[in-house]
């Protein structure tokens, strides 16, 4: 019985000097604020690491022109072109199809520029006679 009971204080030693290494390398590699501690498979209760968003790779339009008139001229085939200008195969295929233009991102647009010069004469004249229009009468 003396000896089983040794054992598990031996085991129970152990396994707190386990704990206590991952808590103290957990701190050295991610600092203070990271830190992550595993009792028996689970998390301590420390406060939540965000991932890293995920980045798209950037590419320059220059790339993509030499690659568009290299398969365009015929130079080099689809396959190649993708390989060579290390293109995904999926956007260099839209942008061959022209999908996925960057579009002006802009509100339609109601008036023209001669209705909208109208209204700022029409709001001048009101304002010369001494009636005075707000915002809200606008909107309605």
């Amino acid at each position: 019985m003396a000896a089983e009971e040794q054992r598990n204080e031996k085991n129970s030693e152990v396994e707190n000097n386990k704990i206590r290494i991952n808590v103290e390398t957990a701190i050295e590699e991610e600092g203070e604020e990271t830190k992550r501690a595993t009792v028996k498979g689970k998390k301590a209760n420390q406060p939540r690491i965000d991932k890293a968003k995920r980045r798209y790779k950037t590419r320059s339009s220059d790339d993509m022109e030499k690659a568009l008139s290299a398969y365009e001229d015929g130079r080099l085939k689809f396959n190649e072109t993708c390989r060579v200008f290390n293109f995904p195969k999926p956007t260099f295929r839209s942008r061959l199809e022209g999908l996925n233009m960057h579009k002006k991102i802009e509100r339609k647009k109601y008036l023209t520029k001669a209705m909208k010069d109208e209204l700022v004469n029409h709001i001048l004249e009101l304002e010369s006679r001494f009636f005075g229009v707000t915002t809200r009468d606008l909107c309605h």
